[in-house]
């Protein structure tokens, strides 16, 4: 498992910056705003594959806060990513759109909805668009996605020591284990999870680059 160390390494800027939230593009800049902040070398890494967007003006603000419907997108975007046979199955298992508030197909998020639907996941009722995603849901969505798309290892788990074990929600425990065990995400100097605490952007994209990064280590076979 990894322990948390905000001194990334620099990373070449790319020629590509998409919005992440906004619906808007800005072309031929890198994110301005990275630059030796925690998770830089993952985001950069991301831009680089159009699957994490700024907000404009060449900014990604990577302290701010993440919405859902920009959790959905971010994720969305990452599951382009994947090829995958299994995509194509759970296509066909999962639940047609109709069956979620409308308030979901209205706004810019909408096509990642549908994507994000289409690829076997599905958002919790008690999230709406606009609201912020607390790193234990995040965590939640990330493993579901990775059990939907990993060839699994079968090996039994060693639940982390967890120093805030009690704040975290009873159904997300087994996800944050698994996404620990995994290298996923980490703990912080004091084994702290701070699973109610508002993810960030920046931490949202690094998790979502080991995600994929696992993924691709441990791809889908029938």
């Amino acid at each position: 498992m990894r322990r948390l160390n905000k001194n990334v390494i620099g990373f070449m800027a790319v020629s590509l910056a998409i919005t992440l939230g906004s619906g808007l593009t800005y072309a031929n800049v890198g994110f301005t705003d990275i630059q030796g902040t925690y998770g830089e070398a993952e985001i950069r890494s991301l831009q680089e594959r159009s699957i994490v967007r700024g907000i404009g003006n060449g900014e990604f603000k990577p302290e701010s806060s993440l919405s859902t419907a920009e959790a959905v997108q971010l994720i969305a975007g990452g599951l382009k990513s994947i090829s995958s046979d299994k995509k194509e199955e759970l296509k066909l298992e999962g639940e047609t759109v109709e069956m979620y508030s409308e308030v979901w197909l209205e706004g810019w998020y909408a096509d990642a909805f549908i994507d994000f639907n289409d690829n076997g996941l599905s958002v919790p009722a008690e999230l709406t668009p606009s609201s912020s995603i607390t790193k234990e849901q995040y965590t939640a969505l990330l493993i579901d996605m990775i059990e939907k798309y990993a060839g699994l290892p079968l090996i039994n788990i060693k639940p982390e020591e967890i120093s805030d074990a009690d704040d975290i929600t009873p159904a997300y425990q087994g996800a944050i284990q698994r996404s620990l065990v995994w290298d996923i995400t980490e703990l912080d100097d004091k084994l702290n999870f701070s699973p109610r605490a508002e993810i960030t952007r920046a931490e949202a994209s690094v998790m979502l680059f080991h995600a994929l990064e696992f993924l691709s280590k441990h791809p889908y076979r029938h």
